[in-house]
């Protein structure tokens, strides 16, 4: 495949990140932050299962971040996902939330996926907003993305009215796309095109 085909994009990534906001600071995380994103999943076990599939025990346990952060540095570098933790700029000794782009296509596509959350304790206060728009353009602008899409579980309203303020406009509904608790749910499709030359 030629270069110009596949459109990988030169990219400097200490120029990508971190990502920072009014009151957010955005990367992702070292192998050291192991137990804070351990703490983070835990605490909000309960709350992401409303509307995520279940998630593995072992994402209680330092030792499996450890491992999953190695895997998320790796694909960064290999152009594949980017993984970004959320710290207040404020304090960065806890991880409030979480942006990932992940399933890169390059070629004709240059599209990926987004996935987000953040801590029950900061919802309602806009961080999500603040930080999942300035990732959505460094994703356009620094990742020469054309296309970013999201899938939203019908009954989570909150997040798709966070998707429509950032530019994401409603493409349709995805039948029984994954399964939560017992449940294959039915999802909203969302997409942001980036409207600049890439």
């Amino acid at each position: 495949m030629s270069k110009d085909f596949d459109r990988r994009p030169d990219i400097a990534y200490s120029n990508l990140l971190p990502i920072v906001t009014e009151r957010t600071v955005m990367r992702v995380p070292s192998r050291a932050e192991a137990p804070l994103m351990a703490r983070y999943y835990k605490a909000n076990r309960e709350r992401f299962a409303r509307y995520e599939p279940e998630q593995p025990a072992e994402y209680d346990d330092p030792n499996f971040w450890k491992e999953e952060l190695l895997l998320a540095q790796m694909a960064l570098a290999q152009d594949q996902a980017l993984t970004l933790a959320i710290y207040l700029k404020a304090n960065q000794t806890e991880i409030v939330g979480q942006c990932r782009f992940v399933d890169f296509q390059r070629g004709p596509f240059q599209a990926c996926r987004v996935g987000y959350h953040i801590d029950e304790r900061h919802e309602g206060k806009g961080l999500m907003t603040e930080a999942l728009g300035a990732a959505t353009r460094a994703v356009f602008e620094r990742l020469k993305m054309k296309r970013i899409v999201a899938y939203v579980v019908i009954e989570n309203e909150r997040s798709a009215r966070l998707l429509e303020r950032l530019g994401y406009e409603r493409e349709g509904t995805a039948r029984s796309y994954c399964l939560v608790g017992e449940e294959w749910r039915d999802c909203l499709a969302y997409a942001a095109v980036n409207p600049e030359p890439i």
